[in-house]
């Protein structure tokens, strides 16, 4: 079973955005198998400051106990201090202040409770693949240029055979040596080594998209 490509016109502009952003992605996955530790560390900072905390039962809870003492607290200060407004002036503005902090942790809670159970969640855990993002500028003139390349080689062939990509007569790739294989809305990004190709889906000659991505993906990871 074969799979040919023969690479036609590229439209480099139109292929720039979504080929910048798989070659930043490639360079992302090599740092990670280089430096796992740095890139634990940045996903957790990462993590964390982009979720809020969320507010459980427990907190609220806690919250409401120590908003309820605050106003009570503020009660008896404030009595205190009505009675001797002179001297007891400190006692007076405190228990002024407990009381408007315990009501708005009171408040805030109640707000907070409401919204959970009126609010639908939604669903953010949604995958986003790497051609749905966009690049820096720094790889999208390197897309630009790494397309520029392959428009100026002219048409060739491509065959996908069961034992590797072949470039011309001569070259096969096998898959064991394919680091990356990439999947954009237009195209296929493969790399290996130090090298890389990309082919556009429309240049798949008489077989299914479906099934030569089927047909790949036993053989390498498609990313």
């Amino acid at each position: 079973m074969e799979y040919i490509f023969r690479t036609s016109e590229y439209d480099v502009e139109q292929l720039v955005p979504e080929v910048s952003v798989v070659l930043e992605k490639r360079v992302e996955l090599a740092s990670r198998q280089r430096l796992p530790g740095m890139w634990k560390a940045t996903d957790s900072v990462a993590q964390k400051s982009g979720t809020p905390r969320p507010m459980t039962r427990g907190r609220l809870l806690y919250r409401r106990i120590v908003g309820a003492a605050l106003v009570v607290l503020g009660l008896f200060m404030l009595i205190a201090g009505l009675k001797e407004p002179t001297e007891l002036l400190l006692p007076l503005i405190a228990g002024i202040c407990g009381i408007a902090v315990g009501v708005h942790s009171l408040w805030s809670t109640r707000k907070k409770e409401e919204k959970e159970v009126t609010e639908t969640p939604e669903v953010t855990e949604k995958p986003v693949k790497a051609a749905e993002k966009k690049a820096s500028k720094k790889y999208e003139t390197t897309a630009r240029t790494f397309l520029t390349n392959l428009a100026n080689v002219g048409t060739t062939e491509v065959r996908f055979s069961e034992e590797g990509m072949h470039l011309g007569e001569q070259t096969v790739i096998p898959y064991a040596e394919m680091e990356y294989f990439f999947e954009t809305p237009l195209g296929y990004l493969i790399a290996w080594g130090r090298q890389a190709t990309f082919l556009q889906k429309k240049d798949l000659q008489h077989d299914d998209e479906a099934e030569f991505r089927g047909f790949v993906a036993c053989r390498v990871s498609v990313l």
